[in-house]
């Protein structure tokens, strides 16, 4: 099992071999451990990410049903809003404020987005956080200098394409 677990790092860490390692729907590895939702997958997806911080704006899938994910999503989803917080901090520490934008931002895209419920989640993280009540995850951000531009911007709707496609909302 170890040897495993070192393999899947190599794999996540080593970015000539992670972007080159997709599934048929063109999703990296990363995106197999968040979306397995263990304790064991989330930690180690944890461990790449503390690893390799530029990991966390990763999108997960380019083109194809699902683009634009990246692991604030898939938490979301999975109600892991503990991993949630620790990785917006671990994002301050280490992302530019425009990596930042982009990761609590980036619309989801793709056809698995467009069809009840998940139409309805919203297209950027924010909206998924709210969408799935994670109000820690919410309050932390909002009361996070750190985040103020990234949150004013989506809150005062400074720009439009911040917004759903789909909704016209968050």
């Amino acid at each position: 099992l170890e040897l495993l677990e070192l393999m899947i790092m190599r794999v996540c860490t080593d970015a000539a071999v992670l972007h080159s390692a997709k599934d048929r729907v063109g999703a990296h590895p990363m995106h197999c451990l968040w979306l397995a939702n263990t304790d064991e997958s989330v930690g180690l997806a944890m461990q790449v990410l503390y690893k390799k911080p530029s990991r966390i704006s990763l999108q997960y899938h380019v083109g194809g049903p699902f683009e634009a994910q990246n692991c604030l999503h898939l938490l979301a989803v999975n109600g892991r809003e503990d991993q949630i917080i620790e990785i917006l901090d671990l994002a301050t520490e280490h992302l530019s404020q425009e990596a930042m934008r982009s990761l609590l931002c980036e619309h989801v895209r793709g056809s698995f987005f467009t069809e009840p419920p998940m139409c309805l989640y919203g297209g950027n993280a924010f909206a998924f956080f709210v969408r799935f009540n994670l109000s820690e995850a919410v309050t932390a951000l909002l009361q996070d200098d750190r985040w103020q531009a990234v949150t004013q911007a989506l809150l005062l709707g400074e720009d439009s394409a911040l917004y759903c496609p789909v909704s016209g909302f968050l």
